[in-house]
């Protein structure tokens, strides 16, 4: 790894301007390319082999519900004569608008029915099905929509629109979450590095690569079904990390030049020790997140695969694109020697500290991480949903208002798909009635009438309305008792639809998540032994990490599950946590995590070589690597928490989870259970047994033999 960082970085530093502009095009070119095709992602959640995908494959072919709906509430009832033209009036105008047919449920109720339009019980509330293509509608007729309701909650009518249409409505076009978190970076940065020139390197690294990144993967949504949460995600990580690989490699590049380094062999030094251990580190990431592979959906992998594409992206550029703009900078990126001596005093105190009493420190540690660990037990897997968005928006109304007029069970809907083996005579089929009748008996707050579809009559469906929530327990029983249905001779039952998929989903997650989990820490352990040719070392990170992970998970439990905090948050209470939540949080964070591992050990083991003495070692290592460490820490919190402004509750558990087990990990981990740990193993946490030695392949993250070793990694200059 260090050959081929050095050798890239060569090629790069030799014609700077060259690989600059290459970069530059390519990135134009991957983000034209995908603006001009428009990004294809998908909103399609599949459980493979499960009974609710079997129940999508039978109704593949059926007509396709509407994605959207009109729901409104009267301030009177809807039989009330002015009330009734006040109805015609609105959905005229939705009509008018949307350039659909809007149909009249009190008006014209035959139609109503077979257009799928309900009207409640309490004669109050409608509501009525858009079939409108969401992604053709133009911002004008976006804005138009909410004007078209405007009159009629004017005359006090309560009013909104729920599915894809409310979504989009919802959405914002401006990329807050990313503008806050790059601010912040850039304010940490100027603190930390003192310079402009050295902010800037990292900021524009960070921005480039993650920019071409995304614009790749725009063009991969046309030949792969990647959710639409799929870029905020990588975003999230491709920012954290990008800037953070680009500020190691400046801080590594200032301690060159400060010791009096030419600058284009500074350059190369740089890129031997600093760029070889972040694409170390980076690779390892995107291990560790394409693992989500194994969960056996594809949804979840495409998460995975989606953050590895822009990870493996930013590596990319921190071998060739920034050791050129160091090239390029490098004059302007001398450090004041001012502060030089005194750089990592603190960090190295607190390693004399922990040396000298590491059973007690780093025992007190591990208990404080234990006790934010103990929410975690009390995990539930869940599906968030319109009714966790913020007040106010018309995904948040409108599942309101259907749960206050049609009951809170018809925003969980389940979808029955019998099979026949020949063709149903119509909805009277004695096999349709007997299940018809089995489905009644079960604790549903109202079931439809199984209905044939339309060709060979071989399939047909209804819809099945729980008595509570998607999250409720009466739910998932009453999924378990139509399934456990015994289907007449010639039939097969199977259950589909959002709410369906989401508990299969989460039977899935549950299955597969210790796979999921063994396989990021065996491959990031085995990754960690070829690289520092050390057992305990890597055992000793796998451990620290799942306690870092079980830290974030307690803390992320307390705060959506239990509700501590959620008004901070822009919540209005508890939440519930989305099933696959934990499973990519798992991934990430392990990933994350070994970052900085990569990045600490580094310093120490440049150290151990040169002394041998393994306590020398630790306070050297944390002193040329602490503060760097702590500052990209702080930058990766502020771009986690950025997000947190997103109207996504799923977003907003990404952000918080992966901020705090940054904090934690970056500051209780590496300053103080690292350390600890390092001191206790002593000089045999530099071994590797003799028989493990000949078959593991080298792989050097920190600097080989045959190259002239550096001083310690990324020692940090902090101006006054």
């Amino acid at each position: 790894m260090t050959r081929l960082a050095r050798t890239l970085a060569g090629l790069s530093a030799r014609r700077p301007w060259l690989a600059m502009l290459a970069w530059l095009a390519f990135t134009l070119g991957v983000a034209v390319g995908s603006a001009a095709w428009g990004p294809d992602y998908a909103d399609v959640v599949g459980v493979p082999g499960s009974d609710s995908d079997a129940a999508a494959a039978l109704l593949a072919e059926a007509p396709e519900g509407a994605g959207s709906r009109l729901v409104a509430v009267a301030p009177d009832a809807l039989t009330d004569t002015a009330t009734a033209a006040e109805l015609a009036d609105l959905t005229a105008s939705v009509s008018a608008v949307l350039d659909v047919d809007v149909v009249d449920p009190v008006a014209d109720p035959t139609s109503a029915t077979t257009a799928g339009a309900q009207v409640s019980s309490d004669g109050l509330a409608v509501s009525i099905p858009l079939d409108v293509d969401v992604d053709a509608l133009t911002e004008e007729q976006q804005d138009l929509a909410l004007d078209a309701i405007t009159a009629s909650q004017d005359a006090g009518w309560q009013v909104a629109y729920s599915g894809e249409l409310g979504r989009a409505l919802d959405s914002s076009p401006e990329r807050l979450s990313e503008i806050v978190g790059i601010a912040a970076a850039i304010l940490v940065l100027t603190v930390a590095l003192g310079s402009l020139a050295a902010m800037s390197v990292p900021v524009i690294a960070g921005l480039l690569s993650v920019g071409a990144g995304l614009g790749l993967l725009g063009l991969v949504t046309h030949v792969a079904d990647i959710p639409e949460i799929a870029p905020t995600l990588a975003t999230m990580v491709g920012l954290g990390v990008g800037i953070d690989y680009a500020l190691f490699q400046v801080a590594r590049l200032r301690q060159a030049l400060a010791r009096g380094a030419d600058p284009h062999e500074a350059v190369l030094a740089t890129a031997a020790s600093a760029g070889a251990a972040a694409a170390f580190a980076g690779i390892t990431v995107a291990l560790a997140i394409c693992a989500l592979a194994l969960s056996g959906v594809s949804f979840i992998g495409w998460l995975g695969y989606a953050a590895a594409i822009v990870v493996l992206i930013v590596v990319t550029a921190s071998l060739t694109f920034t050791p050129a703009l160091l090239t390029v900078l490098a004059p302007r990126l001398r450090p004041s020697e001012r502060r030089a001596a005194h750089a990592g005093a603190g960090t190295a105190r607190m390693a004399r500290a922990v040396v000298r009493r590491p059973w007690a420190i780093g025992l007190a540690a591990l208990g404080g991480l234990l006790l934010l660990a103990v929410p975690a037990a009390s995990l539930h897997l869940g599906m968030s949903g319109p009714g966790d968005r913020a007040e106010g928006s018309q995904a948040r109304t409108s599942y309101d208002l259907v749960s206050d007029h049609f009951g809170e069970g018809t925003n969980a809907t389940l979808t029955v798909a019998v099979q026949l083996d020949d063709a149903a005579s119509g909805p009277s089929d004695p096999r349709l009635l007997e299940i018809g009748a089995s489905l009644a008996s079960t604790e549903a707050a109202a079931v439809g009438t199984l209905i044939p579809l339309t060709g060979d009559a071989t399939v047909a469906t209804a819809q099945v309305v729980p008595t509570e929530g998607a999250n409720a327990e009466s739910t998932a029983d009453l999924l378990d008792d139509i399934r456990a249905i015994e289907a007449p001779d010639g039939t097969t039952i199977h259950v589909g639809g959002v709410t369906a998929t989401r508990i299969d989903l989460a039977d899935r997650v549950t299955e597969r998540l210790p796979w999921v989990m063994g396989a990021v820490v065996l491959v990031s352990t085995l990754v960690l032994m070829m690289a520092f040719r050390s057992l305990l070392i890597p055992l000793k990170a796998a451990v620290l990490n799942l306690i870092s992970v079980a830290a974030s998970y307690g803390v992320v439990v307390a705060v959506f599950q239990w509700g501590w905090g959620t008004s901070l948050l822009g919540l209005d209470g508890p939440v519930a946590i989305d099933s696959f939540v934990p499973m990519i949080l798992f991934t990430v964070l392990f990933g994350l995590s070994t970052d900085y591992e990569v990045f600490l050990v580094s310093s120490m083991r440049e150290t151990w070589e040169r002394t041998g003495d393994p306590r020398e070692a630790i306070v050297e290592g944390m002193r040329s690597s602490g503060r760097v460490i702590t500052t990209a820490a702080l930058i990766m919190i502020a771009v986690f928490l950025a997000f947190v402004a997103n109207d996504d509750p799923t977003i907003k558990v990404f952000g918080v989870g992966l901020a705090v087990s940054i904090l934690l990990d970056a500051t209780v981990i590496r300053m103080v259970l690292a350390p600890a740990a390092m001191t206790v193993m002593g000089a045999r946490a530099w071994t590797l047994p003799a028989w493990l030695d000949r078959i593991l392949p080298s792989f050097d993250a920190h600097g080989s033999e045959d190259e002239p070793h550096p001083a310690p990694l990324a020692t940090m200059e902090v101006t006054r």
